[in-house]
């Protein structure tokens, strides 16, 4: 590549930067100072709120789907109940506002890292979902689950996060980000 350009964009990666295809240690501050988090610079005011909202939206759908159409009497029965609809009457009212909290911190941790990986097209959404899914959520769903022995619940939770991370990832990457 004699004779070309080099690019000199800075990429966050933690405590350090990648420029030019050198690693070196930020100048950032470690605290969440003057928009650094941990060494990372993010732009929340830059995010498209009106697609994490939809995301958000996506995702409760995607998992509403996902435990009460498409699995629901295999769930309820991992969780001990004889149906799905003995199952919603036992889980307390509480955990629908938990799930939607966290479906709220992965839509915009997802907008994020869309944002700090630059990626603007749906195929390089599902490329992250991939990553994410593969990476995040076999690696913090399943181990947990093996130690219960319980492999199709690991296997069901497994699939709807990877769900929702797919519907949320396209739907950022639709609005841009």
């Amino acid at each position: 590549m004699s004779g070309s350009a080099t690019s000199t964009r800075l990429v966050p990666a933690g405590l350090f930067s990648i420029r030019q295809n050198r690693i070196a240690p930020t100048n950032a501050p470690v605290w969440p100072i003057r928009g650094y988090w941990w060494g990372m610079s993010f732009d929340l005011a830059a995010l498209n709120w009106l697609a994490i909202l939809v995301g958000v939206v996506a995702g409760q759908v995607v998992s509403t789907v996902w435990f009460v159409v498409l699995f629901g009497e295999p769930w309820a029965r991992e969780y001990g109940a004889p149906n799905k609809q003995q199952h919603t009457k036992e889980v307390p009212g509480y955990t629908y506002g938990v799930g939607a909290l966290c479906t709220a911190a992965l839509t915009i941790s997802l907008a994020l890292l869309q944002a700090a990986l630059g990626i603007t097209t749906v195929g390089g959404a599902l490329g992250l979902a991939a990553l994410v899914s593969v990476g995040f959520c076999i690696a913090t769903i399943v181990p947990g689950q093996a130690f219960l022995k319980r492999w199709r619940v690991a296997a069901l939770t497994f699939g709807s996060q990877t769900a929702m991370i797919f519907a949320i990832s396209i739907v950022l990457a639709a609005f841009g980000r």
